[in-house]
């Protein structure tokens, strides 16, 4: 029986492995932008900053996710199910974040940075900023749903 239930902990652990690469991701992401930061006008450089440290949060979190899984792993059914939710979501951003980065051989970057926020703002009108927010605020109701804290959603199924 120990050796089955530790078959299935490594089988939702490679599942989970979409959770480090996103955070991986982010992190490089969050590396660029900071780099960014100091090439763009003084006035811009706030928001670019504030959108680098809410990348860097997911990263953490995502990374925190992978790291409590083992701990809780008989809650992490539920947690799957999420992540088949926001994972997706979060890779296109940060798809799209690095397809406007790597613009920068055609244009400054302060031009690469107010084209990617307005893209996002045409997209859902919603700014880059506020999105991370929202997926921070997510992942970290995914970590106190997996460490059976009081989450302010509720289970599907």
């Amino acid at each position: 029986m120990v050796i089955w239930r530790g078959a299935n902990v490594l089988l939702r652990m490679a599942e989970l492995l979409a959770c480090w690469r996103e955070a991986e991701r982010a992190y490089d992401i969050a590396a660029a932008l900071y780099r960014i930061k100091s090439e763009v006008d003084i006035l811009l450089a706030n928001d670019v900053a504030e959108v680098t440290k809410e990348i860097w949060l997911a990263s953490t979190l995502l990374r925190d996710l992978y790291d409590l899984f083992p701990f809780y792993s008989e809650r992490g059914r539920y947690l799957l199910d999420y992540l088949a939710v926001i994972l997706p979501c979060l890779r296109r951003t940060l798809q799209d974040i690095r397809y406007h980065i790597g613009n920068y051989h055609k244009h400054s970057f302060e031009r690469i940075w107010i084209d990617l926020d307005a893209d996002f703002q045409r997209q859902s009108n919603v700014s880059l900023k506020v999105r991370f927010v929202l997926y921070n605020d997510f992942l970290v109701q995914l970590i106190q749903l997996l460490s059976r804290w009081e989450a302010s959603f509720h289970l599907i199924g």
